[in-house]
């Protein structure tokens, strides 16, 4: 692995992370209904719940970015004293914050029974196992998330994505081989917990072996701890206000409802973190070129506008797909008793769709040092959502919080919009004029005809999920072709099939 050039790291990376991606996308396809009927509904429910508690208290605060970038900047200038001390200073931090979970996580053992009071007593023990083993795991593993940051500093881009891909291939093997033997619900996190372990020694072993970190726990610096929690800080604003929407949503949802329920929502949350995940596929390589663009003190709407019309398109067929095909894909995919996670997932990924184009401008952000308005606007998004969703859950149940959740994601989008257009001067009427408006006609024709032509069929199984999705696709490209994409993008379409066909 010492010999990869930097070049070759990256592009190695990006292809390991891309496979990782259609493994993540095929796992919850295919391994995740098995699993389902395999535990049972309920203890699925118990899952889902167990682990987004966790996951509202633990995650890296920012701080991986930050090691990434402040010890990438001290081995260009060839300072290992400097790079030493940094991750000495971060490593001390992640041990102060580690303490602050236990603590909290300990709290919050002792209220399950009280926070979760429709679920049955058998079903509160259950969870309480689980969320010991579950949390112990964290608060042990947590230390160890800046090894992340050191690899990425280092450029071992390959090294990291193959522990990525390692982890979620060993988690489904031995899983698979676990509940084919006979294994449940604890068995299951056991099996998490052993393999989340072994990618941390993994890890930790390339570090030691292809780096010279060496961590001084004694070490102190003041100002330099200051520079690493301005840096971050925004990042943690941001990513304690996503917790209050989708992490946050089992435990409001178990406040109300069985553990069935919960294991609706696991399934739509499943669905909107597929969809989010193929969609921002093209996100984030393009950070370097509007960089140039600013410096140049040029305008990022002409590449927004470009590039958003090609999410639109990438997003649109996935959409419209789902409003199709989607309450057959579910029924055929996991059977009766989930029929409320069509409208669910449908509720969560449309404000997605609304927002996903404009990342360029969302980029822009980060590029231009605007990132606190972003984080302004998110907690905006969380101060609305949870007393919201606790009113719309008690009185309408899972459909009720969907829609908070999407109430609170367009509130944010219309936010993000106005920041745009505000602190960044970005036209974003001509942006929507451009790109949602003139596209428009296509996707909803699309939309249309494909409804009615799959009406026909009802065979209710994986043949007639196939055949209704081939005739949205059908449906979506001559619609498409004729209604809303231009000249250069029917140019660059043309281009791209002849050259998959001379490779082929």
């Amino acid at each position: 692995m010492k010999s990869i050039s930097s070049s070759q790291q990256i592009k190695y990376g990006a292809v390991l992370s891309y496979l990782g991606i259609v493994v993540y996308i095929l796992v919850g396809l295919l391994y995740t209904p098995w699993m389902i009927r395999v535990i049972g509904k309920d203890d699925y429910g118990l899952y889902t719940l167990a682990y987004s508690i966790v996951a509202l208290f633990v995650f890296d605060f920012g701080i991986s970015a930050a090691i990434q970038r402040f010890v990438a900047k001290y081995l260009a200038e060839g300072n290992k004293e400097k790079v030493n001390n940094c991750i000495s200073l971060v490593y001390k931090l992640y041990i102060y914050i580690d303490i602050a979970i236990l603590i909290i996580l300990s709290a919050v053992y002792f209220l399950i029974p009280y926070i979760y009071r429709e679920l049955t007593a058998i079903q509160i023990s259950r969870l309480e196992v689980v969320f010991v083993m579950a949390g112990l795991f964290s608060v042990i593993s947590f230390p160890f998330i800046p090894l992340n940051g050191i690899l990425s500093a280092h450029e071992k881009f390959v090294q990291l994505k193959t522990c990525d891909l390692l982890s979620k291939v060993l988690t489904v093997g031995i899983n698979a081989v676990c509940l084919y033997l006979g294994g449940g619900l604890y068995e299951l996190v056991l099996t998490n917990v052993l393999v989340g372990l072994f990618i941390i020694i993994l890890k930790f072993a390339i570090v030691k072996q292809q780096t010279s970190i060496k961590v001084r726990i004694g070490y102190k610096d003041r100002k330099e701890m200051r520079s690493l929690l301005s840096f971050s800080g925004w990042t943690t604003v941001v990513a304690l206000s996503q917790r209050c929407i989708f992490n946050i949503a089992p435990s409001i949802l178990g406040m109300f409802a069985g553990a069935g329920v919960i294991a609706i929502l696991g399934i739509s949350i499943s669905l909107e973190a597929y969809t989010y995940t193929f969609a921002c596929a093209l996100n984030g390589l393009f950070l370097p070129r509007i960089s140039r663009i600013l410096n140049d003190n040029g305008s990022v709407l002409p590449l927004m506008i470009r590039v958003g019309r090609i999410q639109i398109l990438t997003m649109g067929v996935i959409l419209i797909g789902f409003i199709v095909v989607g309450r057959d894909f579910i029924s055929t995919w996991l059977g009766d008793g989930y029929e409320g996670a069509y409208i669910c997932t449908l509720l969560l990924i449309l404000p997605a769709f609304l927002l996903l184009p404009a990342d360029i401008a969302d980029q822009t952000l980060i590029a231009s040092g605007n990132v606190k308005y972003r984080a302004f606007v998110y907690v905006g998004m969380a101060v609305i959502n949870v007393p919201l969703s606790i009113v719309m859950t008690k009185y309408y149940g899972l459909k009720g919080l969907a829609f908070s959740i999407f109430i609170a994601y367009m509130i944010r989008n219309i936010a993000l919009f106005y920041v745009y257009y505000s602190k960044l001067h970005i036209n974003v009427w001509q942006f929507i004029r451009d790109s949602y408006i003139r596209m428009l006609p296509g996707l909803l024709v699309s939309c249309a005809s494909a409804y009615v032509l799959a009406s026909f069929l009802d065979i209710g199984s994986w043949y007639s999920v196939a055949c209704k999705s081939a005739i949205v696709v059908i449906c979506y490209v001559i619609a498409m072709w004729i209604l809303a994409i231009n000249e250069g993008e029917k140019e660059l379409v043309k281009k791209m099939f002849l050259r998959l066909c001379r490779r082929v």
